[in-house]
């Protein structure tokens, strides 16, 4: 046997053991190092490490920015240092959170942007997870500033005032008429109402038109995902839902009775009773949408009686007019108040 055989039987051993070293080498880098570095929020000249309980991502920050912005994270901070020995990785103070990772990613995004954060102009179901886990947090460490612009967005898609509320509408009608598949985007109530809760944030004025808005769901319910919309609520909010749409319900019934009371003239309330009836049936007591819409059913009424030949002189006209106004904000102050 010659010297160039043994140098070919050699080789693919000497090759197999250095493939073999280096995976060995790669799994004690490994287990040495277990964690990724936040590619962003991982900065060299940070001074304490953070890492999320279900997640490998380190966050190295700052402490003074952080402790300067939320008395909830100092207090967290003095705690961690306080320990014998503190907990320490890189030489750094170490502490592990039991936030999700992309919340507290989002949480330090705003705070290093000087308190401030890029609210969504329309909540969708691709939007509305990581605003969601922003209002969270923001919402347990305290960051008073962000959390607030979150809240206001939620005023602003869910109004109490009904001039902002049939402007909301109005503008939801114009971009469903021309986007069909808007239903799979919609971010739905049920799931803004847990999120409140969650924050210990449920005003009326913004529960009674989230709760109002679920109710005129009717036409998500069934089907292949029965359940699936209600399926965020508590059991004290289902109760709360069936009560308050119960109300709303009785007060749109009672709210249809015929106003003869306002019409001065008798010859005006003869004319008014059938028009009345038969008016009042076709619009308000539709039986398609379940009659799970009387605001908008109001609008439409006095969108026709306004259009329309009087059906009684015009003074009386006037009063028939005024009333029903009145009578649709009484209903909306129902809304408002329904569901406490």
């Amino acid at each position: 046997m010659n010297s160039e055989d043994q140098v070919d039987r050699k080789r693919p051993r000497i090759e197999y053991e250095r493939e073999a070293a280096a995976a060995a080498a790669a799994r004690r880098a490994e287990v040495d190092n277990p964690y990724t570095n936040h590619p962003t929020l991982y900065m060299d000249d940070g001074n304490i490490i953070m890492k999320c309980t279900s997640s490998t991502t380190l966050f190295r920050v700052h402490r003074s920015i952080l402790s300067k912005h939320s008395t909830v994270l100092d207090a967290l901070f003095k705690t961690a240092a306080s320990q014998q020995p503190p907990n320490k990785l890189r030489e750094c103070l170490f502490v592990e959170m039991a936030d999700d990772k992309d919340d507290l990613a989002g949480l330090l995004v705003a705070i290093y942007d000087g308190i401030h954060v890029t609210v969504p102009e329309e909540l969708t179901v691709e939007t509305f997870p990581s605003f969601a886990g922003l209002l969270r947090v923001t919402t347990k460490y305290k960051i008073e500033r962000v959390r607030q612009l979150l809240i206001n967005r939620l005023h602003e898609e869910w109004p109490s005032a009904l001039d902002k509320h049939d402007a909301k509408v109005a503008a939801f009608s114009t971009r469903y008429l021309a986007q069909q598949n808007m239903d799979d985007t919609i971010v739905h109530p049920a799931s803004v109402i847990a999120l409140l809760h969650d924050c210990a944030y449920t005003p009326p004025d913004l529960m009674g038109p989230l709760f109002y808005d679920l109710s005129k769901r009717t036409w998500q319910f069934g089907g292949d995902a029965a359940g699936h919309h209600l399926a965020p609520l508590t059991p004290s909010d289902m109760e709360k839902f069936i009560v308050g749409m119960t109300k709303i319900r009785s007060a749109h019934v009672k709210s249809t009775e015929a106003p003869l009371h306002v019409i001065t003239k008798p010859t005006c309330k003869a004319a008014l009773l059938p028009e009345w009836l038969r008016r009042v049936y076709a619009t308000l007591y539709r039986s398609n949408n379940y009659m799970c819409t009387p605001m908008e059913d109001w609008s439409a009424f006095l969108v026709i009686l306004k259009a329309s030949p009087p059906w009684v002189c015009r003074d009386c006209h006037t009063l028939l007019i005024k009333h029903c106004e009145r009578m649709r904000q009484d209903l909306w102050k129902t809304v408002l108040t329904s569901f406490t």
